[in-house]
């Protein structure tokens, strides 16, 4: 054991090596430094931008289909409203047409949503909001047609009846799916924060320990070359007083 102690703190093999080695190594130790900086700095880099790309595509861009899906069933239920409103039946018609467009839009909105990556709260959300959709419409379809055989009382009653409770459930479930988007995303962010932190935190040890290392390994080069230079001045002197007794390694 003393052997490898001995050997580990020995530092003569640094002393014996020719200065041009001396300040290669040292140039090549403060360059593996930076060169951990920039690396760390890259995968920290690369890493905040993947949690970012899929912020963006699994999250933000659900809550802002889930949004848009939200207010096209809103505009719905605003237009069911507006087609017993009104007397007028050719209104009426273009009202139908209206809600048939905003039916499209609303079907392939979630049909987008649906292929995003699901957490397991979603994967049980979604099915609630499609059954109820799919009980929804047809209800909702049978009171527009009474409505343009201008049959308001029998369209209003089925309005106010199994429909309005599955209208609440698909505005609910949107509503859930919006939340639940959204808690993610600040989480995510969160995460992307702490992990920012983190990284600036391990570039600013790092940074302050090759700038100590550089200093140190300068002087410590330094010494090297000047001390053996000093004692060849002395040794030079020494000759030069005529003391032919001195002798230098």
């Amino acid at each position: 054991m003393p052997f490898f102690r001995k050997r580990r703190f020995d530092m003569r093999w640094f002393q014996n090596m020719k200065t041009a080695q001396k300040l290669i190594l040292g140039f090549v130790l403060v360059a593996a430094m930076a060169g951990m900086i920039g690396i760390k700095g890259y995968i920290a880099l690369e890493k905040s931008q993947m949690n970012f790309q899929d912020m963006y595509a699994n999250r933000l861009v659900p809550i802002r289909d889930l949004g848009y899906a939200n207010a096209a069933f809103l505009r719905i239920r605003t237009e069911m409203r507006d087609i017993l409103l009104t007397k007028d039946p050719v209104e009426r018609l273009k009202i139908k047409e209206t809600i048939g467009e905003d039916t499209e839009i609303l079907t392939k909105l979630i049909e987008e949503y649906s292929k995003t990556v699901l957490t397991k709260e979603e994967q049980e959300t979604l099915p609630l909001l499609l059954d109820a959709r799919s009980k929804y419409v047809p209800l909702r379809d049978k009171a527009i047609d009474l409505a343009l055989k201008m049959n308001d009382a029998q369209a209003l009653e089925v309005m106010n009846g199994d429909a309005a409770k599955y209208q609440l459930e698909v505005r609910q479930n949107l509503r859930k799916l919006i939340e639940i988007n959204a808690k993610i995303a600040d989480e995510m962010n969160d995460e992307v924060n702490k992990s920012a932190e983190s990284t600036q935190r391990f570039m600013v040890i790092i940074i302050a320990i090759g700038v100590i290392m550089a200093i140190a390994l300068g002087l410590y080069i330094a010494r090297t070359i000047s001390t053996p230079l000093n004692r060849g001045v002395e040794f030079a002197q020494m000759i030069a007083r005529g003391d032919l007794t001195a002798t230098i390694d």
